[in-house]
């Protein structure tokens, strides 16, 4: 005997992100990253923005219960030569023009080693800085390392997207499913969204 309807019931009305949480999401990274582009020292490095991680690859789920959901975005810098020595040099410029603005400055901010955070009220933007080097590498800063990281999470988002429609659509539903499993009910702890995604 088929559930589909109960399942879908319980995707839309329980593990997935609401539409409206959705649209704060797209909100809140469109401010941060116009507020980088606005910055007088930085503003002129900004090249663009891309989404990334659970977002882009639209496997994102309803937090547990007091905890807060969020954005990954990828915010392209131009590369400098001059900070080819000095990696960190990029995600202090985003965190300076974070400490700096007028709209982002009142919210709560901190460092982590591969982005710089933005707290918002039940949410959080994790702003990821990368630059393009003449060989064509993407590269994020890990900025406790003080050194470049060689990614490609387009590449990976597409390849997410492939997989999915192999599976007629259904390949996202499950790594929902199995994020709800692992968050809500102490499965899989401690185990990367990226790793399930890659394995399942």
């Amino acid at each position: 005997m088929k559930h589909t309807n109960y399942f879908d019931v319980f995707l839309r009305d329980t593990v997935n992100l609401s539409q409206f949480n959705l649209d704060i999401l797209a909100d809140k990274a469109d401010e941060v990253f116009d507020a980088l582009a606005d910055d007088p020292s930085v503003g002129d490095e900004v090249i663009s923005m891309r989404r990334q991680g659970s977002w882009a690859q639209r496997t994102i789920i309803n937090p547990v219960k007091d905890r807060e959901f969020d954005a990954d975005i990828m915010v392209r810098l131009r590369y400098n030569a001059d900070w080819l020595g000095k990696p960190r040099q990029y995600p202090n410029a985003v965190y300076n023009a974070i400490a700096d603005s007028p709209v982002l400055a009142s919210r709560e901010f901190e460092r982590h080693a591969r982005c710089v955070r933005v707290h918002y009220t039940g949410m959080h933007v994790d702003v990821v800085p990368y630059v393009v080097f003449p060989d064509g590498t993407e590269r994020i800063i890990n900025r406790d390392d003080d050194d470049f990281e060689i990614t490609d999470t387009a590449a990976f988002t597409e390849w997410m997207r492939k997989r999915d429609q192999l599976a007629n659509g259904n390949l996202r539903k499950v790594v929902r499913i199995v994020k709800y499993l692992r968050d809500h009910k102490n499965s899989f702890t401690g185990t990367p969204s990226i790793i399930l995604t890659t394995l399942l």
